[in-house]
């Protein structure tokens, strides 16, 4: 993503200085498609809709136990030399 920020930088810097942006698109070797697509994509979560947490979220102790749970089948159903060797 970085390398996008510093490409768009590197557009605006030349079509400011005088360039146009088809020139510039191609002297980096990117469409001007490309680079209207970033500027999109660049806005931010364009999806509607509201922004809540899921209602049926495991709590954090819920996660906890599933994992401690999870652990012990495992371990239960492993030989000693299986779980050591990986």
């Amino acid at each position: 993503m970085e390398t996008r920020q510093h490409t768009l930088a590197l557009i605006d810097e030349a079509c400011a200085a005088g360039a146009r942006q088809a020139r510039a698109c191609a002297v980096l070797e990117i469409s001007p498609r490309t680079l209207q697509r970033w500027r999109r994509e660049n806005t931010g979560d364009q999806r509607g809709g509201t922004h809540r947490p899921a209602h049926n979220k495991l709590s954090g102790a819920e996660r906890e136990a599933l994992l401690r749970r999870k652990a012990i089948i495992i371990f239960q159903s492993s030989r000693i030399y299986d779980l050591m060797a990986g």
